[in-house]
């Protein structure tokens, strides 16, 4: 840890933030998925995942970048692959904290704790289970030439 924090004065300038603790999350049940999906509306998530998060939302893929300007699809959380682990605490974490570098924004503040436990399953009850044959039948989608590909 130590001589990753060399590469950048940063570390030598300023005082870490304190750890935040996950909170336990709670029960996968129905009526918490539905207390999720009343969120997801709440905060407009659909907005760029889409009403059945699917990952397409009405927001314009050419304005979604990143902070190289790199275009940044939506993540459609039917195939059940996230940018920062597919746990509930580590949904919890990236609903919590954002998705720094990316448009994903931090909702600390937005929603209390627990109703982020009860989005992050919902996201999970969105996952669609899919066997080999889908994944080898079906051709990856690109992005804008020149950026990487990701299998859809």
């Amino acid at each position: 840890i130590a001589w990753v924090r060399s590469f950048s004065p940063r570390f030598t300038q300023e005082e870490p933030q304190a750890p935040f603790a996950v909170p336990a999350p709670v029960s996968y049940s129905a009526e918490s998925v539905a207390r999720g999906r009343q969120l997801y509306e709440t905060l407009q998530c659909g907005k760029c995942h889409g009403a059945s998060g699917r990952g397409d939302g009405w927001a314009k893929a050419d304005e979604m970048k990143d902070d190289e300007g790199r275009v940044v699809r939506a993540r459609d959380f039917t195939r059940g692959i996230y940018r920062s682990g597919n746990t509930r605490p580590d949904l919890w974490r990236a609903l919590q904290t954002g998705l720094y570098g990316t448009p994903m924004p931090a909702y600390e503040g937005s929603a209390q704790p627990e109703e982020l436990s009860h989005l992050a399953n919902y996201l999970l009850s969105l996952e669609r289970k899919r066997g080999l044959w889908y994944w080898l039948s079906t051709p990856p989608t690109w992005h804008e030439p020149g950026q990487h590909r990701v299998a859809r």
